[in-house]
């Protein structure tokens, strides 16, 4: 090959390469100069090689040599002559002179030669047959170059969004919302913020807007940026508003719970976290050329998680990246106007919450330059537009060491509590030394500063408010020293402070009741991290810290990996390196009726679930340091890996290796009841043939289903139920549970095919075998579900000087109101009456709500042998039952009324009945809704001043009482109080042969409680059909 191929060859690869890395792997500001000078080069040597190139190959080549003599006069000599002449005859006058000539012929063959396609455009060497190949390979490189340049330029020229006007959430609390504005148009001036508020439920507006402002100046200084702040009203929970720019922005602000406070109704305190964004990577010529991928990922994640707020942990522009175009504060003003200005912004925050910290990126790569002169420095230009966009609208800055009670006055690190949580927002970059000044172990050595070292300590040491369970320290780099690429700019560098701040954190756990976390970002992928308090130390293993570091939400990642654990300092828990687009969501869970609270942290990658983890906060158990260790050790390691082991059940279970998934869920379920898991086990079971253990699992499956109220789970766990039934030829309960199941979901998958499987082989039985005995209730015995951590509570009580156990993630029972001390009230709205009942302690299984037209009944049982019946039975006005709902939390019974007009209630009740409306019989009638808290399931009337009963729950006991000889029916009237119609049914029951027993519960059952037969031999043949009462019609639950 000739130097000039070589010389194309190798830069036509080299431009590729440098090219595939720059727009697909990382933008280093590295590879531009190298694609261009590499460019350079390959131009001239792909012309020289095309121009220098044969068309053709040479196949043949021959020569032919011929050799004549001729006479001097020209003409040749004749061979007789040649042969009659005498050589010896010399005489003069008769010798003639002779002349050789020699004839050269050569014959080349050629051949075109042929194109070598995958040559051509792999190499860029030039066709030499070709011209249309040489010049796609020659486009190709041009086009690696253009795109390159695309990255580096086109958004500096094109999108320099000056003109960006836009309106974002900042901060908000539970009585406050920050509101950062930028409007370039002083034709737009003064501008106001109205808001209104929004019903939670409805989503509809329930009152006039207010108005707030107005913001009169905004000029170049802050680069036409300001922030207001919006008073809230302070209510018990979250609150919902409505904002509304007078220059034409708007989105919704949700209000932050009341400090201990976690979200209603459902308990929870949800946020999410992640760093690093850069437009269009990795890059997509075909995208805008500020569309930011992460972005589009969080948008669809956003709804289902209904997070409070974004924290975002730095490296929000990337000034250096893909390549520096100045150090100006206009420089710096641009990348942040240009995430703003995404098309993709919009959607992950016009409704959400957005609080920042700063990193090196927001200020020059692995920024390190602390020194004196602040103000001539370079962070000092960085700063200012950092301030105008993220730290103006952030939370309250950090509370001084010496002074707690006032917040330092220039400080970039902050400070806040909301709901269950408080945080503190290091500055790891201002007031750092030298990464590698110093010994990393130095303690001479700081990264955050006297300053913001004693703030933070002094946030670590102080007590929390009431029901605050855990302290999150946010640090914009890994708090680990396992990442080994560039170690010292993270705390790997700064080792002696870290040991400082680990110590003060373990502090917190040796109290107990506070759990610690470390939130971090920067290397642009995920570890878990657990930081163990040393062995034969002042500190319990409870007071483990344990870290998060999530990144990038937009950003590239490597491929190599660069985590590992050297040492028992730092332990590994999950690590996960790949991934473009990775952000997290902290839940917390702090039931009331629990010491402990509950964080599960969510990892996303490229908008898909790919890991979760559970931590419980430290228990307040009595006793102190190692004595705590041996029962919270056990429940610690337990529940650090009960994720873990559930992924590894899964994933043999997906291997069909069954025996394998039954003790890696084993081993999960040690700490949680949780449904799936239960139900997943269940389906190892039987797959593995041991069907009385898969029923056993898939019965706990629905006890733990409908403790979380999760219709989905219960439907799910009831047809794991219905298919160990039939395996074990209990036909007849088999096809009662599908019974169950389809009217939880009629849709279920499969239920169709299982229930003509069950019925065909419950029709080939003889009527009196055992296997058509029906036998089962809906809800299995509640014995039947395990007690989390009992087993390990009662191993360890005896090792260790505890005298109280931890709260597992099933809460204990409340205990019960008095009956004389429960209270009432209601208030209501233009559509809605809410009627809340408080009382602690109501057991959900047992209490009935019972909900008409024009009446309200509710019962629940008071200790053993007392309930409490609360009853309206004319309605001020009729309400619509089938849109009204009930709920039952810890402390209290609330019941939202849906109002058929918008008429102002002067009383709950009417001293007149209200007439019923006329309906066309044609239309569906609605009956009175009555449901158990547990599922919400249809009642049926009955004339009990205590409300309908679960028929399906009291022949169920009644067979129990049966058996163990107690007349009592459980949670059913005594004798002496229950109304006539139900002491004749009970005494009816009691007194009937097994036959009429079977036919009573199977016609109950099957006709959805509208007939009651006593007639087995009627009612064995074929299912008892739905027959409502006239005027009525039957539906279905659910629809």
């Amino acid at each position: 090959m000739a130097w000039q191929d070589q010389a194309t060859a190798v830069s036509s690869i080299g431009l590729r390469l440098a090219a595939y890395v720059f727009l697909r792997w990382i933008p280093t500001p590295v590879c531009p100069p190298i694609i261009y000078t590499l460019f350079a080069l390959y131009i001239p040597s792909f012309i020289a090689t095309l121009l220098g190139q044969s068309q053709y190959d040479v196949i043949a080549d021959e020569i032919d040599v011929k050799v004549r003599n001729t006479e001097a006069n020209g003409q040749p000599q004749s061979y007789a002559a040649a042969v009659a002449s005498n050589p010896d005859d010399d005489e003069e006058g008769d010798s003639t002179a002779l002349q050789e000539n020699i004839e050269v012929d050569e014959t080349i063959v050629l051949e075109k030669k042929s194109p070598n396609l995958w040559k051509t455009l792999l190499t860029g060497l030039p066709s030499p047959s070709s011209r249309f190949l040489s010049i796609a390979t020659f486009l190709i490189n041009l086009g690696l170059v253009l795109a390159a340049t695309d990255l580096i330029y086109r958004a500096k020229v094109q999108y320099p969004s000056h003109d960006l006007s836009f309106a974002r959430i900042g901060y908000v609390s539970d009585s406050e919302a920050k509101l950062l504005v930028r409007e370039p148009n002083h034709a737009n001036l003064p501008i106001y913020v109205s808001l209104r508020s929004i019903d939670s439920e409805t989503g509809e507006p329930d009152s006039g807007w207010r108005s707030f402002g107005p913001i009169t100046n905004l000029s170049n200084d802050t680069d036409f940026t300001s922030t207001i702040s919006i008073p809230l009203p302070r209510t018990p929970g979250r609150a919902k508003y409505q904002y509304m720019t007078s220059n034409n922005h708007g989105g919704f602000i949700t209000s932050a719970p009341k400090t201990g406070y976690t979200n209603e109704p459902d308990g929870k305190f949800t946020f999410l976290t992640s760093s690093c964004i850069i437009p269009r990577f990795p890059y997509n010529p075909f995208k805008h050329p500020l569309s930011i991928p992460g972005f589009k990922h969080l948008a669809k994640v956003i709804p289902t998680l209904d997070p409070q707020f974004m924290l975002f942990l730095g490296d929000f522009i990337y000034i250096d990246v893909p390549k520096r175009f100045g150090y100006d504060v206009e420089d710096y003003r641009r990348g942040y106007r240009q995430v703003y200005s995404s098309p993709d912004y919009p959607a992950v925050a016009q409704n959400l919450s957005w609080i920042h910290v700063i990193d090196d990126h927001e200020i020059t790569n692995d920024f390190d330059l602390n020194t004196e002169d602040q103000e001539s420095s370079i962070y000092q230009t960085a700063i200012e537009p950092w301030n105008d966009y993220q730290g103006a609208a952030n939370p309250p800055v950090a509370r001084k060491s010496s002074i707690y009670s006032k917040g330092r006055t220039d400080a970039t690190y902050f400070e806040f509590t909301q709901g269950p949580a408080t945080f503190f927002m290091m500055d790891t970059r201002r007031y750092r030394d030298l990464n590698g000044g110093l010994a990393a172990n130095d303690t001479g050595k700081s990264m955050l500063g006297n300053e913001q070292l004693h703030d933070l300590l002094a946030f670590l040491a102080k007590p929390v408010p009431r029901g605050v369970r855990w302290k999150f320290v946010i640090s914009s780099v890994p708090f680990t020293k396992n990442w080994k690429v560039n170690n010292l700019d993270t705390w790997a560098g700064f080792l002696n402070e870290r040991q400082k701040i680990l110590e003060a954190m373990w502090d917190v756990g040796l109290k107990g009741g506070v759990g610690v976390v470390v939130l971090s970002g920067d290397r642009h992928e995920f570890a878990s991290t657990a930081f163990p308090p040393p062995l034969g130390g002042k500190w319990p293993i409870s007071a483990t810290v344990h870290e998060f570091s999530t990144s990038p939400l937009s950003q590239f990642y490597l491929p190599i990996p660069s985590y590992r654990q050297t040492d028992d300092d730092d332990v590994l828990v999950k690590y996960i390196a790949d991934g473009n687009s990775k952000f997290g969501s902290a839940t917390i869970e702090s039931p009331e009726a629990s010491e402990q609270s509950v964080l599960k942290f969510r990892l996303f990658v490229d908008g898909e679930e790919e890991w979760n983890s559970i931590l419980l906060s430290p228990p307040m158990l009595k006793g102190r340091g190692r004595s705590k260790d041996a029962l919270w050790d056990r429940i610690a390691q337990l529940n650090t890996t009960m994720s873990t082991q559930a992924d590894l059940g899964a994933k043999a279970l997906a291997a069909k290796d069954y025996t394998s998934a039954i003790t890696y869920y084993t081993n999960a379920l040690k700490t949680a009841n949780s449904p799936l898991w239960f139900t997943n086990r269940s389906i190892a079971y039987h797959r593995a043939g041991q069907y009385d253990l898969a029923l056993q699992d898939a019965e706990a499956g629905v006890l733990a289903a409908r403790q979380r109220a999760r219709r989905e789970l219960i439907t799910a766990a009831q047809m794991r139920r219905a298919i160990a039934l039939y395996s074990l030829g209990r036909l007849g309960d088999s096809r009662m549970v599908l019974t169950w199941v389809r009217k939880l979901n009629e849709k279920e998958k499969s239920l169709g095919v299982w229930q003509l499987k069950v019925s065909n082989e419950y029709d080939k039985l003889p009527e009196d075998a055992e296997g058509r005995k029906v036998s089962v209730t809906e809800v299995p015995d509640e014995a039947k579900l395990p007690e989390v951590g009992k087993a390990v509570v009662a191993e360890e009580k005896g090792k260790a000087a505890v005298t109280q156990a931890p709260q597992t993630s099933i809460p204990a029972q409340t205990a019960q109101t008095p009956k004389e001390k429960i209270r009432h009230e209601w208030y209501q709205s233009s559509n809605k009456v809410t009627i809340t009942i408080f009382a602690k302690g109501i057991p959900k299984e047992q209490a009935e709500v019972a909900i008409s037209e024009d009446s309200v009944e509710v019962n629940f049982p008071i200790g053993a042998n007392s309930s409490y019946n609360y009853s309206l039975d004319n309605l001020y006005e009729r309400i619509s039952p089938s849109e009204s709902t009930f709920s039952i939390t810890p402390n209290k019974l609330e019941i939202t009324l849906h109002k058929t007009s918008g008429t102002k209630w002067p009383a709950l009740e009417s001293a007149t009945r209200v007439p019923a409306p006329v309906k066309d019989n044609s239309k569906d009638i609605s009956l009175p809704v009555s449901t158990t808290a547990a599922e919400k399931a249809p009642a049926y009337p009955t004339s009990s001043k205590h409300g309908p009963k679960n028929w399906d729950a009291l022949a169920s006991s009644a067979l129990a009482a049966e058996s163990t000889g107690d007349n009592k029916v459980a949670g059913g009237d005594d004798d002496d109080e229950g109304d006539p119609l139900h002491g004749f049914f009970k005494k009816l029951y009691k007194d009937a042969d097994p036959d009429t027993k079977r036919a009573m519960m199977k016609s109950y059952t099957e006709s959805n409680g509208t007939a009651l037969s006593t007639n087995w031999a009627d009612v064995k043949k074929k299912p008892v059909e739905t027959n409502p009462p006239e005027g009525v019609e039957a539906k279905s639950w659910g629809k």
